[in-house]
């Protein structure tokens, strides 16, 4: 038997890693100008009736009303629907079957930093979220064919174009609880089994202009200056606990590894806080300790959202630290 050799011109070799989801927050989603967008033609939901969309972004400045975080599908009828901003000011809005691009919800995307935000769609209501804040409108949703993704442009528009970056975009044909939203909010995903997941995108490499789905192949083709940058958005590997709190005293969460205690007169947070150990290390950190390559994300979504006035932050399990040092 003989030997044939065959040379394939720009063929690209796919590491498994690209495929499967990565624990660390490596590389974040870069929109610079105008023309810079994701897409995906590919996907084939059909008949969706309630929606999620998740994502970690971090506009650069304020952005041009109506600019695009995600749109949808045609962009006609029932298949126009947008995440995007209004406003003059960073205000998160949205289309949904057409509709309700004029109303204001008062949630206003901080700009230069990252924020968490999502959208939740029933047949009866959308909410949107950013950080702690949500805000809910009633709405008479129907269902949509979900044939398209666009990631930062509204519908190709080129006046309305999201300058910024993007972490960790997640698609569901399921509307979330805000307890799922609240405890998934700092966690990188490592179990994608969930049917009503669509696609999971950690923008973690750039494959000769393929940006890869994690969970099924709606991969997204890189458009325009597009490209990926380092990140460092608060996201990790690690665990997340709710603690409601409306009385004084202690509360511990032995999963993450904090306790706090709240004195007697203190104000309390009057509700939910959600804590996280995240298990890599922070983007910045003080020169002269490392907690054993972790840290903690507090989150309060309680009545009062004010600082703590702790009487103890105990943090648990940590290595033996020599020279006690004040970080305050």
């Amino acid at each position: 038997n003989g030997e044939s050799t065959k040379t394939i011109n720009q063929m690209v070799e796919v590491s498994a890693s690209y495929c499967s989801p990565e624990e660390p927050p490596l590389m974040a989603a870069d929109f610079t100008e105008s023309g810079d967008y994701l897409v995906n033609s590919s996907v084939n939901e059909l008949g969706v009736e309630e929606f999620t969309f998740s994502a970690w972004i971090k506009p650069n400045g304020i952005q041009a009303d109506y600019s695009g975080i995600f749109s949808l599908s045609s962009g006609d009828g029932v298949e126009k629907n947008v995440l995007n901003f209004r406003e003059g000011n960073n205000t998160l809005g949205f289309h949904w079957n057409g509709d309700h691009w004029g109303w204001d919800s008062n949630l206003i995307v901080p700009a230069d930093q990252w924020s968490f935000v999502a959208i939740t769609v029933t047949a009866n209501e959308v909410t949107l979220y950013v950080n702690e804040q949500e805000v809910s409108k009633s709405v008479s949703a129907q269902a949509f064919d979900l044939t398209s993704i666009l990631l930062g442009t509204y519908y190709y528009w080129s006046s309305r174009n999201y300058i910024g970056l993007m972490e960790e975009a997640t698609f569901w044909k399921r509307a979330l609880t805000r307890e799922e939203l609240r405890l998934s909010r700092h966690l990188t995903k490592s179990e994608l089994s969930d049917p009503d997941l669509i696609c999971y995108y950690q923008f973690n490499h750039n494959a000769n202009g393929v940006v890869f789905d994690k969970k099924s192949s709606y991969d997204l083709s890189v458009n325009g200056n597009s490209n990926l940058v380092s990140s460092d958005a608060p996201v990790g590997p690690g665990v997340s606990e709710l603690v409601n709190i409306n009385t004084v005293g202690e509360y511990a969460s032995f999963a993450v590894g904090l306790d706090l205690d709240f004195p007697i007169g203190s104000p309390i947070p009057n509700g939910d806080v959600v804590l996280s150990r995240i298990d890599i290390l922070p983007s910045s950190q003080p020169s002269t300790f490392s907690a054993a390559d972790r840290y903690w994300v507090i989150n309060n979504y309680g009545f009062n959202q004010g600082l703590f006035n702790l009487e103890s932050l105990k943090i648990n399990n940590l290595p033996a630290i020599s020279s006690p040092q004040d970080y305050s």
